[in-house]
């Protein structure tokens, strides 16, 4: 429906278009600052002021004032007559209450950029939907919502590298050369599996180095950290000098993968908590906008593909 208003932005509520020809936003009138912080900062007896302590942000409010016709919402044709055109507009309206008014989940609000790019973020809404009058089958109302988590998300990022004792790029190698108990070809295997990532034709020197660009403009401590192949004692480091590591051995095709947004980590579907450490953050692990330099550290000479995934978090 774009003809009808311009190259705007999109809205939709889990999948459904907010702009046709009977809906539509008219503004986002709270929300789209910054969320409001959680948190006080510390009084400390006979001196003034007070001393700053961090914060954390809290839910936020978001306001969808929002208009509804008496018309056809795919192709906009108006029924003839007052009395058709107003029981169209209740049956719109009826279908707004009905997308808007589930209890048991929380809906995806997804906002599609003029420029093609999308944030998503979980709404639950707490407003009434009232609309303030019906002129000529024209209603008008505001759909408050609230964010339980205040961050809009793109879309996800996977982030995915092999190591061993040389790393080669695509069908570099077809051999059934064995070194150390190690295939030649495990690189062009893994990658032709799990995806090419970033490949270099360098040896294996711990710990070994890549970057992971992080796009979003606040950053994440929610990510999958998977590592499939040969390992020992994997650690995770980031360039600031926090790191998460696993102490196990992990042999060729065994998967780990940590969670650290649900401070799990499983070994081929196992946990394997209690052989976690990490250091630096209260959270397992983060991002931060813009380049991250990581290092993998394993105890042997690994044979093994390192993903990172995750969904880049918006202000």
């Amino acid at each position: 429906m774009s003809d009808i208003i311009g190259a705007e932005d999109i809205w939709l509520v889990d999948g459904v278009d907010l702009r046709t020809h009977a809906w539509n936003i008219e503004a986002i009138t709270a929300g789209l600052g910054l969320p409001p912080k959680r948190g006080d900062n510390l009084r400390v007896p006979f001196r003034h002021g007070t001393r700053y302590s961090s914060k954390y942000y809290d839910q936020r409010a978001l306001t969808l004032s929002m208009f509804v016709d008496g018309c056809d919402p795919e192709d906009g044709s108006v029924p003839l007559g007052d009395q058709a055109r107003l029981t169209r507009l209740y049956n719109n309206l009826r279908r707004l209450r009905r997308l808007f008014g589930r209890t048991d989940r929380l809906l995806t609000l997804t906002h599609v950029l003029p420029g093609g790019d999308k944030r998503t973020a979980e709404i639950e809404v707490i407003g009434t939907l009232d609309f303030d009058s019906v002129a000529g089958a024209l209603a008008r109302f505001a759909v408050d919502v609230n964010m339980p988590d205040p961050f809009w998300y793109g879309l996800r990022q996977i982030d995915r590298v092999v190591f061993g004792p040389k790393r080669y790029g695509m069908g570099a190698i077809y051999g059934d050369d064995v070194v150390d108990g190690i295939p030649l070809n495990y690189a062009y295997e893994l990658a032709y599996r799990y995806g090419e990532g970033h490949l270099y034709d360098v040896a294996w020197s711990s710990p070994q180095s890549w970057t992971v660009n992080y796009p979003g403009n606040y950053e994440t401590d929610k990510m999958l950290i998977i590592i499939k192949g040969s390992c020992q004692n994997p650690r995770i480091t980031h360039a600031d000098g926090t790191y998460v590591e696993v102490l196990i051995t992990m042999a060729f095709g065994e998967e780990l993968v940590i969670d650290t947004e649900n401070f799990t980590a499983e070994l081929d579907g196992n946990s394997v908590i209690g052989s976690l450490r990490h250091q630096g953050t209260i959270p397992f692990f983060k991002l931060y906008p813009g380049d991250n330099i990581l290092s993998l550290t394993s105890d042997i000479t690994p044979a093994a593909v390192t993903t990172i995934m995750f969904k880049p978090k918006y202000l």
